[in-house]
C-alpha cells in the first residue's frame, strides 16, 4: 500500500474470522493493542504455536508504531500507523506501516540489513547484547523490537521506505509467517 492510499484512511479497525483478516489503521495505544490481540488469540487458538508467533510479531511491530511514528495524535500523542494479517492456505502476511523522520532512515534499514542476515541463535546473542547495553532509565532504550520479529518470524523481514517529503518517509515492514 502506497502512502497516498493510506493518507486517505480513516481510523479503522476490521477483522473478518476465516480466512483470518485484520486491518488496524489510527493511533496505537494499551487499549486498542490488547483488543486487536484478543482477536489473535481467538482466531488461533486451534494453533498455539502460529498464535504465539503471531501474536508476538503484532506485539513488537505495533508498539513500534505506538513509540515511534513520527505521525502523532494530537490529542494523545499517540503514535499513528497501520497493521494488517491476510490469512492464505500455507501462511500469514503481515504487514506494519507508519511514518518515519527521514533522519532515522539510515539506521532503521542497517538494523534490518544485520537482522535479515543473522540465524536464530546469533539473533539471540545480538538481542542479550542490545539489552546489556540498555539504560534502564530511559523507555525503549534496548531497542529489541524488530530483532525480536526476526526471532519469531524465522524468514526474512522486508523494508520498504517510501519518502513522504523532506522530513519524513513511510517505513513498511512485511513478513510471510509459514503456518
Amino acid at each position: 500500500m502506497r502512502y497516498d492510499q493510506i493518507k486517505q484512511k480513516q481510523r479503522t479497525i476490521y477483522w473478518q474470522s476465516d480466512p483470518a483478516k485484520l486491518e488496524a489503521y489510527g493511533p496505537f495505544n494499551s487499549g486498542n493493542i490488547g483488543m486487536v490481540g484478543n482477536y489473535l488469540r481467538v482466531k488461533f487458538i486451534d494453533d498455539a504455536k502460529l498464535w504465539k508467533r503471531a501474536f508476538s510479531i503484532y506485539m513488537e511491530l505495533v508498539q513500534n508504531i505506538a513509540n515511534y511514528s513520527a505521525d502523532r495524535d494530537p490529542e494523545t500523542q499517540d503514535g499513528i500507523g497501520m497493521f494488517t494479517i491476510d490469512e492464505t492456505d500455507d501462511h500469514l502476511d503481515i504487514w506494519a506501516c507508519n511514518q518515519i523522520y527521514n533522519q532515522d532512515i539510515d539506521r532503521v534499514m542497517q538494523k534490518g540489513e544485520v537482522v535479515g542476515h543473522l540465524g536464530k541463535e546469533d539473533l539471540r546473542k545480538m538481542k542479550r547484547d542490545f539489552l546489556l547495553k540498555a539504560d534502564e532509565h530511559r523507555l525503549n532504550s534496548g531497542n529489541i523490537g524488530i530483532i525480536q520479529v526476526a526471532i519469531k518470524a524465522q524468514v526474512p523481514i522486508q523494508f520498504e521506505v517510501e519518502e513522504i517529503d523532506d522530513d519524513r518517509s513511510l517505513l513498511s515492514i512485511f513478513i510471510q509467517l509459514e503456518k
